[in-house]
């Protein structure tokens, strides 16, 4: 038997942090993405720490903090939302804080209204609108 470790299939580094964006979102997930997308498995390594985010830290709102993240196409953000779209059409607030090298890309999978700049600004777009108008 052979341990194996996250690591191994991916090079991307990953944070988690918590935050209160308001009364109605006392717990905003934040899932940080450092890095370089460079093979297939990295948009499975990103949809498998969202999911692991969601499921143990059930948030009230989630943001992707792909900032940091050189993505090559809009299909690993797809796939990374993947675990919460169910919950994306009830209303879930969702954002993703991009910079201009991978605006692009993220613009593939969500729309211009999800995208923000920092994570503060993210947090203050639930605290004031909630889930982002399509």
């Amino acid at each position: 038997m052979k341990p194996i470790r996250p690591s191994d299939v991916s090079a991307i580094e990953v944070a988690f942090a918590l935050a209160s964006a308001s009364d109605l979102y006392p717990k905003v997930l934040v899932v940080q993405f450092r890095g370089a997308q460079a093979t297939p498995d990295d948009a499975r390594f990103l949809e498998a720490h969202v999911t692991f985010g969601m499921t143990l830290f059930a948030p009230d709102a989630l943001v992707l903090d792909l900032g940091a993240l050189a993505l090559r196409s809009g299909g690993a953000v797809r796939q990374c939302i993947r675990p919460v779209e169910p919950s994306l059409e009830e209303g879930y607030p969702l954002y993703a804080v991009v910079s201009p090298f991978n605006r692009a890309a993220a613009m593939q999978a969500l729309p211009e209204s999800a995208l923000v700049h920092s994570v503060d600004a993210a947090l203050e777009r639930i605290r004031v609108a909630g889930p982002w108008a399509v």
